[in-house]
């Protein structure tokens, strides 16, 4: 059965969303939110507070800035390079997803940069798809090495937001009966009452639980831009291409998410029918 989904309604919600200046401390993607002191970034989905924010190391802070001015001038190896710093630097769970994010974006324009009009045997073609395939191993690489290293601390009992970032990374390698676990931890926890909405959301839009995933997104839709993203996943789900890429193609006007702009590329690519 199809959604019930007044498309209008989200369209209208999704125009509301302006930039904060708030760059994310993981990642340096500004961020887009209506909630002022808590936000999730629609590039990492890490999540942060101002807090958070302004105890961002100066170094980190620096590399990032690097980092980005790098992906504008479509300088993508001295990008990852930048990114690699940050590692050595700050090798902790919540960078270590965000580099992952990083690698997957950097493997999709890889994989996007080809030209046909080249002529011959358009070796340079074969060479982006092949870097492509690294990067994206080398993102991969990263998120099962990230899953690890929570699992192990979540194993301590300690109450922190450590559980999240496993979850988002199982959600990532398609491990979802582990993710449904990790869903489990997180729910029980008394100081993830936010990115329980957002892995509930996340997760029942992937298994196309209709009921829960429209709750979710509603409630997150309010304050957190990534929202959209899984509204348009869970109307493709349900084979309405042409609702989800009217609201791909205003999510991607705002905000950068690199799932969002390969679903978009695919439904475009197939037609939106």
């Amino acid at each position: 059965m199809s959604l019930s989904i007044p498309i209008s309604k989200y369209l209208r919600s999704l125009a509301q969303f302006e930039k904060k200046g708030v760059a994310c401390p993981y990642c340096g993607n500004i961020i887009i939110t209506k909630d002022g002191s808590y936000f999730a970034c629609p590039f990492c989905e890490m999540h942060s507070n101002e807090v958070q924010v302004s105890k961002q190391r100066d170094d980190i802070k620096s590399l990032l800035v690097s980092k980005n001015k790098f992906i504008s001038s479509n300088a993508w190896d001295d990008a990852a390079k930048a990114v690699d710093q940050m590692l050595l630097l700050d090798p902790s769970p919540q960078m270590i997803f965000a580099s992952a994010i990083f690698y997957e974006s950097f493997s999709n324009h890889c994989w996007h940069d080809v030209d046909y009009s080249i002529g011959g045997y358009m070796e340079q073609n074969s060479i982006n798809r092949e870097k492509s395939w690294v990067l994206k191993s080398k993102s991969r690489t990263l998120l099962y090495r990230d899953i690890k290293i929570c699992g192990d601390e979540i194993k301590t009992g300690k109450e922190t937001d450590i559980a999240f970032i496993k979850f988002l990374a199982e959600m990532k390698v398609s491990k979802f009966a582990q993710a449904k676990d990790t869903l489990g931890i997180i729910m029980g926890s008394s100081t993830l009452s936010r990115a329980n909405d957002y892995a509930c959301m996340s997760y029942y839009s992937q298994i196309n639980d209709q009921k829960n995933a429209i709750k979710y997104i509603d409630s997150i839709s309010t304050t957190d831009l990534s929202a959209f993203y899984y509204l348009a996943k869970l109307l493709v789900k349900n084979r309405r291409n042409a609702d989800a890429c009217k609201i791909l193609f205003r999510f991607v006007e705002k905000a950068s998410m690199p799932k969002a702009t390969e679903l978009l590329f695919k439904l475009k690519s197939v037609g939106e029918k």
